[in-house]
């Protein structure tokens, strides 16, 4: 099986929509403003060759703010020659970020984009959206990554209109075998109100994130025709179901029906989402939860719904469920190789002037958490560990991987890191230097944390 190395193939970057806007944006130099007065606004673009087309927009919201149980965000509808597309959930507050909206197929031509603010389905009910930029990307039917685009799945939200659980990024890497090329799609929700979710110290400690990213759809292709062979999706109960719902283009149009992120191919809700796809690959090098290092805003979203929606405390308590700041963890990515299929792993830290251990199992300090932290997982995963506030690097003595009495477990690779105060993943301060087995005469290997100069 070889997996699809996506070179840089003809991209077209259409027109960067800086147009004529109401004078109070003029003069800040925005393209314009969006609020419950002047709820929408019409931009140009100009497709040159028609192929899959999304627009990028650069925006910020006043007065709205994702951590506050209230006024949480706005919604805009992204119309396209007087016809819905898709839905953007703007949620990033007064920071300007890139969000973005696919389209579909759209034909060669002058085209318009309007975009228009929800008020009856925003979680906020004041505010308004400043628009810095629109470029509108087309790919084109003759770039390696065209098939990617046009078989995006189309995501009905579940409860985007109250702010929760709404969609980050819809990620995937196609892989060829014997003339087929397979691409399966996988979604980042914001949080997980249900499924592990309804316990959020266990999500983070077997997963190392509060996010929920599930598999919604897998398409496959024929290479010599392009062709479709097989299609399936994620159906409740997380069962594998055949996908013979309705399409946009060649986008399947699929709902999320259930509070853990699985999906039914009928319905509607008052959103619908369809970022811009990512092509993003794990399993070889790193596990699938990196998606959020890559795109470290993703983190910043995830911690500040987790308060608004009362999981996280801004007050540190070790013997607490409750969470912390994501930037108050240890991340620890690690591949390892479980040989009897138990829960039997966790991984431990140890600060300066402590004497216990912090560990990745929350039931080690939660008593009624139980054994539910422990990890049980083969091949590249995630897990994390709880701090209290303002630990630096310099701050932790020593990590060690720690078993039951029953554990049986081959540790090959370990990279332990923070978060910087942007989200952004710092560099590690700790990588397995040798591999590791753990036995149940052999429990434990630990490691001084030495601090290099510059570190």
């Amino acid at each position: 099986m070889k997996r699809l190395g996506f070179r840089i193939a003809a991209i077209v970057l259409l027109l960067a929509v800086r147009l004529a806007a109401p004078a109070a944006a003029q003069e800040s130099g925005l393209l314009g403003m969006l609020d419950f007065t002047l709820r929408s606004m019409d931009f140009p673009i100009l497709v040159n060759e028609a192929g899959e087309t999304c627009v990028i927009l650069t925006m910020s919201s006043i007065d709205t703010n994702w951590a506050a149980h209230d006024n949480r965000g706005l919604i805009l509808r992204a119309d396209l020659d007087g016809q819905f597309a898709n839905h953007i959930v703007v949620f990033g507050g007064a920071q300007p970020m890139e969000y973005s909206a696919c389209l579909g197929p759209v034909p060669q031509g002058e085209h318009t984009l309007t975009l228009a603010l929800e008020p009856d389905i925003s979680p906020a009910r004041t505010g308004s959206v400043l628009i810095h930029e629109i470029i509108a990307r087309t790919i084109l039917p003759h770039d390696i990554r065209y098939r990617f685009f046009e078989h995006a799945p189309w995501i009905y939200e579940r409860v985007a209109e109250k702010g929760s659980d709404i969609t980050l990024a819809i990620m995937g890497a196609p892989w060829s075998a014997d003339g087929r090329t397979t691409i399966e799609y996988h979604i980042v929700f914001s949080n997980e109100d249900g499924g592990t979710g309804r316990n959020p110290a266990i999500l983070m400690s077997r997963y190392g994130r509060i996010t929920d990213i599930e598999w919604v759809y897998r398409v496959v292709l024929d290479d010599a025709t392009g062709d479709i062979v097989s299609e399936q999706y994620q159906g409740e109960g997380h069962d594998t179901k055949n996908f013979t719902g309705r399409k946009i283009g060649r986008h399947p149009v699929l709902r999320c029906s259930t509070d853990n992120g699985n999906f039914d191919q009928n319905g509607e809700t008052p959103v619908r989402a369809a970022p811009e796809p990512v092509i993003f690959s794990w399993g070889a090098d790193k596990p699938r939860d990196a998606v959020m290092d890559a795109f470290p805003w993703m983190h910043r979203i995830a911690s500040e719904e987790s308060f608004a929606e009362n999981k996280a405390s801004a007050k540190y308590n070790r013997a607490s469920a409750q969470l912390a700041d994501m930037r108050d963890y240890i991340y620890i990515d690690y591949r390892a190789n479980n040989l009897n299929g138990e829960k039997t792993l966790s991984f431990e830290v140890k600060l300066k002037n402590e004497k216990r251990w912090l560990s990745s199992n929350p039931g080690k300090d939660v008593p009624f958490l139980g054994d539910d932290g422990l990890l049980a997982f083969s091949g590249w995963a995630r897990t994390n560990i709880k701090l209290p506030p303002g630990v630096k690097y310099e701050n932790i003595e020593a990590f060690r991987i720690a078993g039951t009495d029953r554990v049986s477990y081959e540790i090959h690779e370990v990279k332990a890191f923070m978060l910087d105060p942007g989200y952004a993943p710092l560099p590690p301060f700790f990588t397995l230097p040798q591999p590791a087995t753990l036995s149940q005469t052999n429990r434990t290997a630990t490691y001084k944390i030495e601090r290099q100069p510059g570190q």
